[in-house]
């Protein structure tokens, strides 16, 4: 199985391995997974459609209970669920809830879109910086 950007697995099923499970890699799939499309180097509709896949086959049909894949550049969500539905959320106006896997945790996605912005104008100035570098060795 591959990994996530971010995972969680409940107290249950943590304490349902044994000492020496616990002790390495546990052989479980997390009960949440949160995914993030940040491949710049790859078309977008590739990168998307291989973590969407990712998610279905890596996640959700192994078990896990509640999956975010988050694409903060085009401000959309996909939220899978263990019962087979996947809603997709088209802006980040509304926060991600933990549902009932995780009571009581709420996502601010906005604090994600300042965050991106400012890591997308670093980009932009890194890769005008080293436009610039070649011209003047030309």
């Amino acid at each position: 199985m591959r990994s996530a950007d971010t995972t969680f697995v409940s107290r249950e099923s943590r304490n349902a391995l044994t000492d020496k499970q616990q002790e390495k890699s546990p052989p479980l799939c997390p009960d949440f997974v949160i995914e993030l499309i940040w491949d710049a180097d790859r078309p977008k509709s590739d990168s998307l459609t291989d973590t969407k896949e990712k998610m279905l086959i890596d996640w959700m049909a192994n078990g896990c209970q509640l999956g975010w894949l988050i694409d903060p550049f085009s401000q959309m969500v996909h939220i899978y669920r263990a019962d087979g539905s996947i809603q997709i959320n088209r802006t980040f106006s509304t926060p991600l809830s933990g549902e009932n896997v995780l009571p009581g945790l709420a996502f601010d996605l906005s604090e994600l879109v300042a965050w991106t912005r400012c890591l997308f104008a670093t980009s932009i100035r890194l890769v005008n910086r080293s436009r610039q570098s070649g011209k003047a060795k030309s």
